[in-house]
């Protein structure tokens, strides 16, 4: 957002996804909240094209799922 980019926050909880993307729109940000599971196809595709729809394109994705716990991380050492 600092960078000029409007984003996408996906999560399973709704509540958080908006708090999140309202927080980014009162500081003068572009963001939507997206419902999704991680694990479920269409929860995915779903969110792709809400996130279509609202910005007409998807330049970048950042993937975070897993990682606020340690055991969802990889290390480099580990594959």
């Amino acid at each position: 957002v600092e960078a000029g980019g409007a984003v996408g926050i996906l999560g399973r909880n709704k509540e958080v996804a908006e708090e999140r993307a309202n927080a980014i729109n009162k500081n003068g940000g572009q963001a939507i909240a997206l419902v999704a599971d991680v694990l479920n196809e269409q929860d995915l595709q779903a969110a792709k094209q809400t996130l279509l729809d609202k910005f007409g394109r998807l330049d970048g994705l950042v993937n975070g799922a897993g990682g606020n716990m340690p055991e969802g991380v990889l290390q480099p050492d580990e594959d």
